[in-house]
């Protein structure tokens, strides 16, 4: 079942907005096997990228790097696995630059281009340190994406309404006039606080393309 917030939010949706981490890109089972050898599993690595203190929310405002991320991963891991702790999270960060080109959600970027060739315009909002934009985020951006908020890069992150505002304004429209796309449920109601229309992706694109036809996107 698909879930829709925000489908009474005024104006036409003229632009779609999406996360990039679990959105567009996915974790890999050969990524997850590197980190099960500290005793991690899937649920353990997902803790520090999901909810109101992941570790992007916890440096929302700055600028950062990966090499800033490792201290935080690493105290969490601390007293779990003592000596391993930052050879753990120096392992669990590598996904934000990891090249293996499975990692990509391709179905999910095939619905990015239909969109865009059909005259919406496509932004990005990620919560991802400013290495993810010199590595990987190239990707996206050639043809294919109208603008760009990287949290590391321009210093405003998810939940923060800042990051939201400048990824519209970049866009040239306001907030009710775009549709988010998030896995991560607190970042989707932020933006409905906001008055933009929005959707938590679980893995089902059909819902996702359900929830934009439902709210008048249409290509």
């Amino acid at each position: 079942m698909f879930l829709i917030v925000g489908s009474g939010a005024s104006g036409a949706v003229l632009g779609v907005v999406f996360d990039v981490g679990g959105v567009l890109r996915r974790p890999q089972p050969g990524f997850f096997g590197r980190v099960e050898r500290f005793g991690l599993d899937r649920d353990d690595v997902l803790e520090f990228f999901m909810g109101p203190d992941a570790v992007e929310a916890q440096m929302a405002g700055r600028q950062f790097r990966i090499v800033d991320m490792v201290p935080i991963v690493e105290r969490a891991l601390s007293e779990r696995l003592g000596e391993q702790a930052r050879e753990a999270a120096e392992t669990i960060l590598s996904v934000y630059v990891d090249p293996d080109p499975t990692a990509w959600n391709e179905p999910m970027l095939h619905l990015v281009d239909d969109l865009h060739d059909a005259g919406l315009k496509v932004g990005l909002l990620a919560n991802a340190p400013a290495d993810f934009g010199e590595v990987l985020l190239p990707r996206l951006t050639d043809g294919l994406v109208d603008a760009t908020v990287l949290s590391g890069r321009d210093g405003v992150g998810k939940p923060m309404a800042e990051s939201y505002e400048l990824i519209v304004d970049r866009l040239g429209f306001v907030l009710g006039q775009c549709f988010f796309v998030d896995d991560n449920a607190h970042n989707v109601e932020a933006a409905l606080r906001l008055g933009m229309k929005a959707h938590h992706y679980t893995g089902e694109i059909s819902h996702l393309t359900d929830a934009l036809r439902a709210v008048g996107v249409d290509w």
